[in-house]
């Protein structure tokens, strides 16, 4: 019996919706992956809803089953209402993830998730430095602007789309892939308590 999270998120388009699933481990990158560079060119996706369960594949095969009149395409977004969605997901059990209840069994008072950009300057890395590719030490980019923009082979790239190019093709948190002094951007940013 394997354990996951399913999740609900909220999107940039009233009364559609992701419904997705992750390891239990991978939730917190997914949902900034997520919330950072949206799903099948819809984005402002928003987290609503996450349950830990047991059969989490089972489970979320069954979820787009039951929905799957209301399913775009063959994606994991539906035109569907948030409420009944979250319902489904509260039948199966298992333990609230997101939002995060208190010790009570109620929302923990002023909990919001807010997802910043991670940029090179919060980090403190300069126009100008060099970073390197975690699955290629060969692959060096070149920090162009404060934000996230890269200079790799003459063009320019966010750090999230040049590794969707690399890996070809995908969402990825582009921090988690280019290391400044032998550490991840994510992890400098990490330590550093941002």
């Amino acid at each position: 019996m394997s354990k996951g999270i399913i999740y609900i998120t909220t999107t940039s388009v009233t009364g559609l919706i992701k419904i997705g699933k992750t390891r239990s481990d991978m939730f917190q990158n997914r949902m900034t992956v997520l919330e950072q560079n949206g799903y099948w060119n819809v984005n402002g996706l928003k987290r609503y809803y996450a349950v830990e369960v047991d059969d989490y594949n089972e489970k979320e095969k069954l979820i787009h089953t039951i929905f799957s009149k209301s399913q775009v395409a063959t994606s994991e977004l539906f035109a569907l209402d948030k409420e009944l969605a979250k319902e489904v997901l509260q039948s199966f059990g298992g333990k609230q993830i997101y939002p995060v209840l208190n010790s009570t069994g109620e929302i923990k008072p002023n909990h919001t998730h807010k997802a910043t950009r991670l940029t090179f300057a919060m980090l403190g890395i300069s126009v100008g430095t060099q970073l390197t590719y975690t699955d290629d030490s060969n692959i060096k980019v070149k920090t162009v602007d404060n934000a996230s923009t890269v200079e790799y082979h003459g063009k320019l790239y966010t750090l999230s789309g040049l590794v969707s190019e690399l890996k070809g093709g995908g969402a990825y948190q582009g921090g988690g892939f280019f290391t400044y002094n032998g550490e991840t951007l994510v992890n400098i940013r990490k330590r550093l308590g941002l």
